[in-house]
């Protein structure tokens, strides 16, 4: 069952109205999305990958490096997951290992092919939001990432 929250909306200061906030938030992740897909398209396609391949090439690297990881991190079915991994292997931008510990498990590993279109993905995504963001006062740059840091907790 779902809790119900509207009478803490209510209670939110006046001059805050959570309608407003999730409504800006939501068309500024739809936004970003959209021009996140048109700036990386190319990248994809030359590599045959999906938008979800790039993000998990992502996770890999900052340390989600196995299956059930990745799984967690999306909550997606680990079939869905298997897909997208058997098509970075196949791309030859992630390897699989045998677990340090367990042999049972499996380690996945950035090639340096991986690790050439992930800084790519970096540099083309920095390029397309950095005009963006220099517009924004740096105080209130920081707050807004404090906010997201918290939010996506």
């Amino acid at each position: 069952m779902q809790r119900d929250y509207s009478d803490h909306f209510s209670a939110l200061d006046n001059d805050l109205h959570f309608n407003e906030i999730l409504d800006t938030l939501y068309i500024a992740i739809e936004r970003i999305n959209q021009l996140s897909r048109a700036t990386l398209d190319e990248l994809r396609r030359q590599h045959n990958l999906t938008q979800r391949g790039l993000h998990i090439l992502g996770r890999v690297i900052v340390g989600d490096d196995t299956p059930s990881d990745l799984v967690m991190h999306f909550v997606l079915p680990a079939s869905t997951v298997t897909f997208e991994i058997n098509k970075l292997v196949s791309a030859g931008l992630l390897v699989r290992s045998q677990g340090e510990f367990d042999r049972r498990g499996t380690k996945l590993i950035a090639t340096m092919e991986g690790l050439t279109v992930h800084r790519e993905v970096i540099k083309r995504i920095t390029a397309l939001m950095m005009p963006r963001f220099e517009k924004v006062p740096r105080a209130k740059l920081r707050a807004f990432l404090q906010v997201l840091g918290n939010v996506s907790r």
